[in-house]
């Protein structure tokens, strides 16, 4: 029962925190959510593929899916992280978040 309500408060405070679930367990590369970085004009791979499939995925336009990572990949890169940092909490509003969810947490373990 104490594993329960802890991952019940983990999981409360990662909502209120506005982190979703996904930082439980990482993301399989490709989906999305995964880990889309910045990479050199012009290179290529099965990764660079992958990531391109997953930008299309999530409605950013990556250009052609071809593996190689070029002027539209770089771009669509740019604007998904942009749009990752503008939805991200501030630290202080994030602790904050923290700080209400474990109280919330610990008032709701000393009612039972």
């Amino acid at each position: 029962m104490k594993v329960v309500n802890a991952l019940r408060l983990a999981l409360t405070a990662a909502l209120i925190v506005g982190v979703s679930a996904p930082v439980l367990a990482a993301p399989p590369p490709g989906s999305p959510g995964a880990k889309i970085v910045p990479r050199k004009i012009n290179e290529s791979g099965a990764y660079i593929l992958r990531m391109q499939k997953a930008l299309a995925e999530m409605g950013y336009h990556p250009g052609d899916l071809d593996g190689i990572y070029g002027k539209a990949t770089d771009d669509a890169v740019k604007a998904y992280l942009a749009d990752r940092a503008a939805r991200r909490p501030t630290p202080a509003v994030a602790q904050a978040r923290a700080a209400a969810a474990a109280e919330q947490a610990r008032a709701a373990a000393a009612a039972e």
